[in-house]
């Protein structure tokens, strides 16, 4: 069984440009409102595990601190 489940999703925004970076971020946080809080940490744990940059800026957009 394979149990690298973030290294694609990291490797693929990491070939992004910053714009398509961003347009991604406003894109998932948009999506997650009204969304309950213990799903919203669930994923941002999903989004930072790929890669710290993504987990952080979908954070930062919807005004939550990773800590």
């Amino acid at each position: 069984m394979d149990g690298d489940y973030y290294s694609q999703a990291g490797k693929l925004f990491n070939l992004m440009s910053d714009d398509q970076k961003a347009l991604l971020i406003s894109n998932i946080a948009g999506a997650m409102g009204g969304v309950s809080s213990d799903i919203v940490q669930r994923q941002l744990q999903h989004f930072y595990r790929a890669d710290p940059a993504y987990g952080e800026g979908i954070a930062n957009a919807l005004g939550i601190k990773l800590g």
